[in-house]
């Protein structure tokens, strides 16, 4: 149990600062009930990853179109499910009389809101091109238009520094330090080989994926 706390501690602080329930030990199971429907969620949204790279990498291609229709394919394919998860959220909040948002926030993702972030930061580094070039800088345009769509909804408890700021300071420093000389020499010297893969191949892949793994 106290592992799980650990392991939660953003939750927990939520809870302990903003319920009254945290005032009596003997309700810790609350907090437990809340954990145990985020750690299900977790467990699709895991499922669910590869389809999230996919979509990362149309958005660090440039492939901005394509990466919206990904999404909202995704979110057809996610519908039922996320409902379900927010059905038995809402039951939870009426059941305890406890609502926390870091939890609550977790889960109206849906699975795809990480996606909006995903073309938020590949957004930045063409963003800070411009901005050098001094030229015309329509991505930095359309950064502003992701971002402000992205914040349209309030989420988080204002504890602590917001994930999605965090990630995108992140990304800058990543982009500041690869375009720096010795970021270029390290790129270069740590480059992995890459093969492209034909449609055959790639069919192939999705097949296996699919098949059960063979017992050792």
């Amino acid at each position: 149990m106290l592992q799980a706390v650990v392991e939660n501690y953003e939750e927990y602080k939520d809870y302990n600062t903003t319920t009254t329930q945290s005032d009596y030990g003997e309700n810790l199971h609350v907090l437990l009930d809340f954990l145990r429907l985020k750690v299900a969620y977790e467990r699709h949204a895991w499922q669910f990853r590869p389809l999230v790279l996919a979509h990362e990498v149309l958005a660090r291609r440039g492939r901005g179109a394509a990466a919206v229709l990904w999404e909202q394919s995704l979110t057809q394919f996610t519908r039922d499910l996320s409902r379900q998860h927010l059905e038995h959220l809402a039951k939870l909040e009426r059941l305890r009389g406890v609502r926390l948002s870091t939890v609550s926030d977790r889960l109206h993702e849906r699975f795809v809101k990480p996606l909006a972030l995903d073309r938020l930061c590949a957004l930045i580094e063409p963003a800070m091109l411009e901005a050098r070039k001094g030229a015309d800088r329509p991505s930095f345009d359309c950064l502003q238009a992701e971002l402000r769509e992205y914040t349209a909804t309030p989420f988080g408890v204002g504890l602590d520094v917001p994930y999605w700021l965090r990630r995108l300071e992140m990304e800058v420093h990543r982009v500041q330090a690869t375009h720096t000389t010795i970021g270029a020499l390290a790129q270069g010297f740590f480059r992995v080989p890459r093969r492209p893969l034909t449609y055959e191949e790639m069919l192939r892949q999705l097949r296996e994926w699919e098949r059960p793994a063979l017992p050792q």
